[in-house]
């Protein structure tokens, strides 16, 4: 009896996961079929799942519109910008954590809450006098307001859950602070590393307001270039969603090569 009733309950449970996942995978499912529809078939209501299968949304991103070099440029930002606010962003949640730096918590949520549109206009007075603007240099800087306070709270957090008297052994062996740090802080908080580089990654990889300030069309990054699908008249779905799909291929790559990080350091949190 309680067997059957376990596998009944198990049941339901697998049914309400499956309608879940439909519900959440249904955009993406219509976008990537849509990014193989001609023009045509995409403007259809309702959809069809049945259509003849075209590239030309792709080769008119790659060919027209220059998506390639974008992409080259939204890959040198967002590495480059996670970098920086990795290394930044360490050492400052170091600072914090050791020191009980509270203060500069609050200070760190208020940068989170306060919306980074609100800075453009002063970055692109700050950046126009020091010839900052459409260079790769002045969007990395201008991505570290997204990826920085992001690394330092999210490292905070990792750093607090390593025991201080870890540290303390290893001062008394003769280790100094920095060489404590490099030997016995990193290397537990790896996990906390990736997950914050893949979600860094992420929001500038994605971020499409500074580049639509910053940038001109030598340094134009990837997500503008949907910008050039929608227009007064129309909007071409088809290119859209070709897009869509072409964006989200290095982020599936990246998070796919880090998972096993990724897991941990999203779990990281749980355990402690």
């Amino acid at each position: 009896m309680n067997r059957t009733f376990l596998k009944r309950k198990d049941i339901r449970w697998h049914f309400i996961m499956v309608v879940i996942s439909i519900v959440y995978l249904a955009p993406f499912i219509y976008t990537f079929t849509n990014a193989f529809k001609p023009r045509t078939a995409v403007e259809i209501y309702p959809p069809s799942l049945f259509f003849d299968f075209t590239l030309k949304h792709f080769v008119d991103a790659l060919k027209i519109y220059n998506l390639h070099k974008n992409i080259i440029n939204s890959l040198k930002i967002a590495l480059g910008a996670t970098g920086l606010g990795l290394l930044c962003g360490t050492f400052s949640a170091y600072v914090i954590s050791r020191y009980r730096q509270r203060w500069m918590k609050i200070f760190i949520i208020f940068t989170m809450v306060v919306p980074y549109m609100v800075c453009l206009l002063p970055l692109f007075l700050m950046f126009q006098r020091l010839n900052l603007i459409n260079s790769i240099p002045g969007l990395i800087l201008a991505h570290t307001f997204i990826t920085v306070p992001q690394s330092v709270w999210i490292l905070t957090g990792f750093i607090d859950g390593v025991p201080p008297e870890l540290e303390y052994s290893a001062w008394i062996d003769g280790c100094s602070r920095v060489g404590s740090f490099f030997r016995i802080i990193l290397p537990l908080i790896k996990p906390g590393l990736v997950a914050t580089a893949v979600l860094s990654f992420m929001l500038s990889w994605n971020n499409f307001n500074i580049a639509l300030v910053l940038a001109h069309s030598e340094t134009m990054t990837a997500p503008y270039t949907i910008y050039h699908f929608v227009s007064f008249e129309m909007i071409d779905w088809g290119g859209f969603s070709a897009i869509v799909i072409l964006l989200t291929i290095p982020t599936i790559f990246f998070v796919i090569a880090t998972q096993k990080h990724l897991i941990r350091g999203f779990m990281g949190g749980y355990e402690k």
